[in-house]
C-alpha cells in the first residue's frame, strides 16, 4: 500500500514538472515573440571587432533601457555565422544561430551548413533544435556552455560600450 501511493506521488510530481518546463517554455516563446514585434520601431549600435582571423559586428537594442537582442555577424576566413540573441534582464532566453562552415581536407573544402535554435530559462534548456547539413543532432552540454558564456560576454561588451557613450 504505501509503495503503491509513493509511485502515484512521484507520478505526479514528475507530470507537475513536466508541465512547469511546458509553461516556462511557452511563456519565453512569447516573450522572444514580442522583443521581435518591438524590435522592428527601435534603433540599436554597433560595435566593430576587427582580428587578424575574424571580423565581427555586434549590434545591440535596447528595450525600456536594457539590452534585449543582439544581432552578431561573424567572418572568417573559412566561416560566416549571424547569431541572433535575446536576452530577459541580461539572461540568455533564446538563440537563433545560421551559418556556414567550411572545414579544408587534402583535396577540397567540405561545407557544414549549422543551424541552433535554442530556448533558455537560466542555465536549462526548454527547447533545442540544432541541424547540421540537414541533420538534427544533440546539444551537448559543452556547446550549451559555451553559448552562455559567450553570450553573456557580447552582452557585457554590449553594456559597457552602451555605458561609456
Amino acid at each position: 500500500m504505501n509503495l503503491q501511493r509513493i509511485v502515484i506521488i512521484l507520478a505526479a510530481i514528475i507530470l507537475i514538472s513536466c508541465a512547469s518546463r511546458e509553461e516556462k517554455l511557452e511563456r519565453t516563446k512569447e516573450k522572444v515573440d514580442a522583443m521581435k514585434e518591438s524590435l522592428a520601431n527601435i534603433k540599436g549600435d554597433n560595435i566593430y571587432i576587427n582580428e587578424p582571423d575574424s571580423r565581427n559586428r555586434i549590434s545591440y537594442y535596447l528595450i525600456d533601457d536594457k539590452i534585449s537582442f543582439i544581432n552578431e555577424e561573424i567572418k572568417t576566413h573559412s566561416s560566416h555565422f549571424i547569431n541572433l540573441y535575446y536576452y530577459d534582464n541580461g539572461k540568455l532566453i533564446y538563440l537563433n544561430s545560421k551559418g556556414l562552415d567550411y572545414q579544408q581536407t587534402e583535396e577540397k573544402f567540405d561545407k557544414l551548413a549549422k543551424n541552433y535554435s535554442v530556448y533558455f530559462n537560466g542555465t536549462e534548456i526548454l527547447e533545442s533544435a540544432v541541424i547540421v547539413n540537414k541533420a538534427y543532432v544533440d546539444l551537448t552540454d559543452d556547446e550549451k556552455n559555451k553559448i552562455l558564456e559567450y553570450s553573456s560576454k557580447i552582452y557585457n561588451m554590449s553594456e559597457e560600450h552602451l555605458l561609456n557613450q
